[in-house]
């Protein structure tokens, strides 16, 4: 009788003993791991959980970091090294290079590998380890290789291996009925078209305005807006719409608080957004 109520109480002590464990044991990694993301540059969560396992990443932050450094280090391959890694099937996997080429060139444990939203071939992808070190990979893809990947460079992200910030331009975009004249009127014979257009105005030396219109039931789509250093870039798309299920947006007009001196647009392929779910009142 004596063991059986030994055992009860061991029983119903265990959990509040298990639980308190537990808080001694994360909490210290946590605080390692925030440490870490402080002294390296790379944000930690909002007020890290005392039992939290890992901090937060930034991957915007570090998207953008990434496109300034200035100094990097790459293999050199010949046409016999890429023919012989032509037989080699792991190549034709960008993530398999990456992690591969990481675990023997830069650090043995990898905690994440994150690929830049943009970058296709060359492909720029993050990798990092658990103590803060991030790196960015530079990819090709060799078509006349069979389809494998090789790694061109790669660069620790840090603010010693950055370029300068460029001076960002101020943007918005806003209704034309906000657009004063003459860009209102400029703008509303554009847009009663009806038809894809883009198109772009400097009025006086202090603004610039772009206005990119779709065709009859699409709506535009902006993916993408980089304005710095009197250099203006825009990526969007044309999306295929059901007007009564989503509305759309047929035009964007985008005004710029500085003269633009420079100004690239990418239209990327139209693409069809419909409901095919059975109707459900």
């Amino acid at each position: 009788m004596n063991k059986l109520w030994i055992v009860v109480c061991f029983l119903l002590i265990l959990p509040a003993c298990k639980g308190d464990l537990i808080r001694d044991v994360q909490a210290p990694v946590a605080t390692q791991l925030q440490e870490n993301s402080q002294a390296t540059g790379i944000p930690s969560s909002q007020g890290v959980d005392e039992n939290a396992e890992l901090s937060f990443i930034d991957f915007d932050k570090l998207s953008k970091q990434a496109l300034r450094l200035t100094t990097t280090t790459g293999p050199d391959y010949s046409s016999d090294d890429l023919e012989t890694m032509s037989q080699e099937d792991w190549r034709k996997d960008y993530t398999e290079v990456v992690k591969r080429y990481a675990e023997k060139n830069l650090f043995s444990e990898i905690a994440f590998i994150n690929s830049l939203d943009g970058f296709y071939n060359p492909r720029y992808v993050l990798v990092g380890n658990d103590n803060g070190l991030v790196y960015r990979v530079q990819l090709v893809k060799h078509y006349n290789y069979g389809g494998i990947w090789t790694v061109r460079d790669h660069a620790e992200i840090n603010e010693a291996n950055s370029a300068t910030q460029y001076e960002i331009i101020e943007y918005a975009i806003i209704d034309i009925e906000e657009a004063e004249e003459p860009i209102s009127s400029w703008a509303q014979e554009i847009i009663t078209k009806d038809k894809a257009a883009e198109e772009y105005f400097i009025g006086d030396s202090s603004k610039t305005y772009i206005l990119l219109t779709s065709d009859p039931g699409e709506s535009i789509e902006v993916m993408e807006i980089k304005a710095a250093d009197s250099s203006i870039s825009i990526q969007y798309a044309n999306t295929i719409v059901d007007e009564e299920m989503y509305g759309r947006q047929p035009y964007v007009l985008i005004q710029f608080d500085s003269p633009a001196m420079d100004i690239i647009i990418r239209k990327y392929a139209s693409r069809t957004t419909k409901d095919i779910r059975p109707f459900m009142p």
